[in-house]
């Protein structure tokens, strides 16, 4: 959560790729579905033991095989022109813009996560040039409990797959709190940024 005062108002920006990116095609925004970090060209099996990293239940900062990688690969299909500066991934990455981790940190996220430099890729292995440079984020503190999220309404989604979703319309930061980026578990946030 984000949020910035304008007077008496404040605004709340939340980071959620959303359900139609897994499935329906939006330009610069590859779908989810279509897309794999791995941690090497050609390998078929799944990605290693870092991709087990459960955060709030194994130990920060990650050690051993549960630590994130410094250098990924992000499989995309090659006709994709990415423009996006936020997308969830899968084993709890995300994959941001340079653009975005700077404005991450001057928003005072200077730690609780690990970084890794991406190579975007296509299916055959080949780099594909992008016009920004990515990263894989995995956020390993979480910030749960300094919310008081109030009771949740469930709304109908309006997309094509008729799935509905829970908001918070009274969620707010308990008092006392001093920050401006949290990373939430709760749904309907699992792990993303808030």
């Amino acid at each position: 959560m984000h949020t910035t005062e304008l007077g008496n108002i404040q605004k709340l920006f939340t980071f959620h790729e959303g359900w139609d990116y897994k499935y329906v095609k939006k330009k610069g925004i590859p779908r989810i579905i279509e897309t794999l970090i791995k941690d090497r060209i050609g390998r078929e099996q799944g990605p290693g033991e870092w991709s087990l990293y459960i955060p709030g239940y194994h130990e920060y900062p990650p050690s051993g095989g549960f630590a994130l990688p410094t250098e990924l690969y992000f499989e995309v299909p090659a006709n994709n022109k990415l423009t996006f500066d936020f997308l969830g991934q899968s084993h709890k990455v995300k994959v941001v813009s340079e653009a975005m981790m700077h404005f991450l940190g001057e928003c005072g996220l200077t730690d609780g996560f690990e970084v890794a430099s991406l190579t975007v890729i296509s299916k055959s292995g080949k780099t594909i040039e992008t016009q920004k440079n990515y990263f894989a984020m995995r956020f390993c503190i979480l910030h749960d409990d300094l919310i008081e999220f109030g009771e949740k309404t469930e709304v109908e989604g309006g997309s094509q797959f008729k799935t509905s979703f829970s908001l918070y319309p009274n969620m707010r930061v308990k008092e006392g709190v001093m920050k401006n980026i949290f990373v939430l578990k709760k749904s309907p946030f699992d792990y993303y940024l808030a």
